[in-house]
């Protein structure tokens, strides 16, 4: 997420207290990145995601006291898809607080926007392309 905002503007929330429903926070707009990437995919149950959902997101308004400009839920399901339940609860959050930009991020949407950057922020992230696997090698 670094790579995604100025410099100095994401910053990483420490555990030590608790994160306070921040695993990110981006300064300038007020935006906090959650992020569910449960470790096994049997453990990727919609129920406990829309309630992850829920729950984040009521953690970061109360962090905030009011301040919270925007929400980004960030999940790592496999085939980048969000069930019912959670789909719901997004769509909830986004009635109740049409004042907060409320948007997901899923694998595929965070690799879309790694791909916008710039060929040395990728390169500083990824390191430098294999000569012999850019020539079939």
């Amino acid at each position: 997420m670094h790579a995604l905002h100025p410099i100095g503007d994401f910053q990483p929330i420490r555990k030590t207290q608790g994160d306070g429903g921040l695993d990110g926070f981006v300064i300038s707009s007020q935006q906090v990145y959650a992020v569910y990437a449960p470790a096994r995919r049997e453990e990727d149950r919609d129920a406990e995601t829309a309630a992850k959902i829920r729950s984040d997101f009521a953690k970061a308004c109360s962090t905030l006291r009011g301040q919270l400009k925007a929400w980004v839920f960030v999940h790592n399901h496999p085939e980048g898809k969000l069930g019912q339940l959670s789909t719901t609860a997004i769509s909830d959050l986004r009635s109740k607080n049409p004042s907060v930009e409320i948007t997901v991020l899923s694998i595929d949407g965070l690799w879309e926007k790694l791909k916008a950057l710039s060929d040395e922020s990728l390169k500083s992230l990824f390191g430098e392309k294999d000569a012999g696997a850019t020539q079939g090698l």
